[in-house]
């Protein structure tokens, strides 16, 4: 049975969503992000040959990389909106 339709919004747009809510969609949207990443550096250094040392550290690689661009884009982000 579906809830009626003013029980179904949880958080209007104008009100912070609760602390726990905001950390699970954090983390399930680092792992949707991540998991692709790190499948595609995995199938390119298997493809290319390479040893299980060298796949370890493009992966690492691949996510360092992946941080500071996203830590960027976050930066740039804050500034358009005014460090908000």
């Amino acid at each position: 049975m579906t809830p009626p339709a003013e029980h179904a919004i949880r958080c209007e747009s104008d009100e912070t969503c609760p602390r726990r809510v905001t950390a699970v969609a954090s983390v399930q949207g680092a792992v949707l992000g991540l998991a692709p990443l790190v499948l595609c550096v995995a199938v390119t250094a298997v493809a290319g040959g390479q040893d299980q040392s060298c796949l370890e550290w493009a992966a690492f690689a691949a996510l360092g990389l992946h941080s500071i661009g996203t830590d960027r884009f976050a930066a740039a982000a804050a500034y358009e909106n005014g460090g908000r």
